[in-house]
């Protein structure tokens, strides 16, 4: 699992520039322009962009480096959602570093909104990775170009206009709402079982 997990940043690693740009960016806009809710947003979109860049791959790519490795398809799946959890746990604390940082320079009011308010994207960001990976699995690679780069854009742009079109209007609402959190953690963790199950046997199932 570890070597998947090296060969999926690997990928990455050649737009790195892009994403050290991104979070400088982000880190800009919510700590000096205060604007964390746009900052958080940003994160996010970023993280579901890049969380299924893996799939978007040659096949070369993939029969010489991932398919020549003796993991099991259980193993090569349950990789995959963990690099997928480790990029939502970086920007979910990129996110807070930030808030932190705004609550400290200046006068932020109901900080732990705002962190509410993380913790809420942070799970949506997790469940839409979730369910893009059935659907990549499904169809193995994408070979049309411009559909690939829709079908990752669209659903990072929404999430980014969900967080900064209703963060501050549903503000006072959150502040009452922890067992929200603890409703779409339940929800995204049986999500998570089912998409991990769907993956592992479309996998096995193309395979044979």
């Amino acid at each position: 699992m570890v070597k998947l997990l090296k060969l999926d940043y690997r990928l990455i690693s050649s737009q790195i520039i892009i994403i050290i740009c991104a979070v400088l960016f982000s880190f800009y806009l919510g700590i000096f322009r205060e604007m964390p809710t746009f900052s958080v947003g940003l994160l996010f979109m970023m993280t579901l962009i890049f969380s299924t860049v893996p799939f978007n791959v040659s096949p070369y790519y993939k029969s010489c480096f991932y398919n020549m490795l003796p993991v099991s398809t259980t193993k090569r799946v349950l990789s995959r959602y963990c690099y997928l959890l480790v990029n939502i746990v970086l920007s979910t604390i990129l996110s807070f570093t930030i808030i932190y940082c705004v609550s400290q320079r200046t006068y932020l009011n109901s900080a732990m909104t705002y962190y509410k308010i993380v913790f809420i994207v942070s799970i949506l960001c997790f469940s839409l990775c979730s369910l893009q990976y059935v659907i990549y699995y499904k169809i193995e690679t994408i070979r049309n170009q411009q559909f690939a780069i829709w079908f990752r854009l669209i659903p990072a742009f929404a999430l980014m206009l969900f967080v900064n079109i209703f963060s501050d209007k549903t503000a006072y609402i959150l502040t009452f709402s922890s067992y929200l959190i603890v409703i779409l953690f339940c929800i995204s963790i049986l999500l998570l079982l089912i998409c991990i199950t769907l993956s592992i046997h479309i996998n096995k199932h193309r395979k044979n």
